[in-house]
């Protein structure tokens, strides 16, 4: 007789005789039969094979296990009456999953305790920004699951990095910028040369017998001046939120030169209930200057980082020119730029 594992219908024999078959959502279960019964309607956790699920009495005082799995633990200990799942993600909330090498989607449940997940069809993967499927594209983009580190499917500027440790899943992703040290250069000091004025005498004439006076003018040094360099300049965000107001009374925060089309200035003291973003600058990766760091910051960056050639072409009106080597905008839209959009995006 199994002591655990599956079993074909309520009572099936094949269990061990301390265990009765009981059905759950993932099927036929054999579970321990209660040794003082329990009250129906009560719920409690319970961990097999490593997973926490529960249980619930059932109406003739029998608990019924693996009713549901709990990603997120058990509010109380485990085997403790009243526990329930834990929850711990936003009811509907999507995300991309590559768990067993395999390209998915997974869905938040209607209680936020756990993930539904629904794989792609072969030749198709995740997309980390629509978290839907999409055909897969010639070379692998950014979040995609790729094969092992340096796996040579990921696009240009990206690298194969194990994003997942504990179950070894690879994903395509920007190199961490590693920042050069400064280094200052030797100046040589400029030896200005000291110049002997050729002086020509002024010889006063003297009536009678005499001898002529010279006479030294005063030398001038000459004074050496030093070009003044105007620094570089980048797009920077308007610190002043002012609200405006739009089609059907929608009501929007915007900074001067970054208001939205169709929207006017609005005198409505309290902007129709809509609260006034904290500023966060271009240093935070707000590349539309709305007070947020979110995914159409990232979509402004992937435009602008292929519209450059990748960093290549230099200018000082790109929106998403956060950061460059040195830890300063340096007129390119290029990795580091993602890579400082992504650290504020986490936050």
């Amino acid at each position: 007789m199994a002591k655990s594992g599956q079993c074909l219908t309520i009572n099936d024999k094949c269990c061990d005789t301390s265990q009765v078959c009981q059905y759950t959502p993932y099927g036929y279960w054999c579970a321990a039969k209660p040794v003082t019964g329990c009250t129906p309607g009560t719920t409690k956790c319970h961990v097999d094979g490593g997973i926490t699920f529960t249980a619930g009495c059932t109406s003739a005082g029998v608990w019924n296990y693996k009713q549901s799995r709990c990603d997120f633990g058990c509010t109380i200990a485990v085997d403790t009456v009243g526990g329930k799942c834990k929850g711990g993600c936003a009811p509907g909330e999507k995300k991309c999953d590559f768990a067993g090498g395999v390209s998915a989607i997974a869905t938040c449940s209607g209680d936020g305790t756990g993930w539904t997940r629904v794989s792609c069809v072969t030749g198709w993967t995740c997309d980390s920004i629509t978290k839907t499927c999409k055909p897969s594209p010639k070379c692998l983009g950014l979040g995609q699951l790729c094969g092992s580190p340096g796996d040579p499917l990921c696009c240009k500027e990206l690298t194969c990095t194990v994003t997942d440790p504990f179950s070894g899943v690879s994903t395509c992703e920007a190199p961490t910028p590693t920042k050069k040290p400064t280094v200052k250069p030797t100046v040589k000091p400029t030896v200005v040369p000291t110049v002997k004025p050729t002086v020509k005498p002024t010889v006063k004439p003297t009536v009678g017998p005499g001898t002529p006076t010279s006479v030294v003018p005063t030398s001038v040094v000459p004074t050496s001046v030093i070009p003044t360099v105007a620094p570089g300049m980048c797009k920077e965000c308007p610190k002043v939120f002012r609200c405006y107001k739009g089609a059907g009374n929608e009501f929007k925060w915007f900074v001067d030169g970054y208001v939205m089309g169709g929207f006017t200035v609005s005198t409505d003291a309290k902007c129709g209930g809509v609260p006034k973003p904290t500023f966060r600058g271009k240093s935070r990766g707000d590349a539309n200057c709305d007070g947020y760091t979110d995914t159409i910051d990232f979509s402004l960056w992937h435009k602008e980082f292929f519209d450059g050639k990748k960093g290549e072409i230099l200018s000082k009106n790109w929106t998403a020119d956060f950061t460059g080597p040195n830890g300063k905008c340096d007129s390119r839209v290029d990795v580091y730029d993602f890579s400082l959009w992504q650290k504020y995006y986490e936050k």
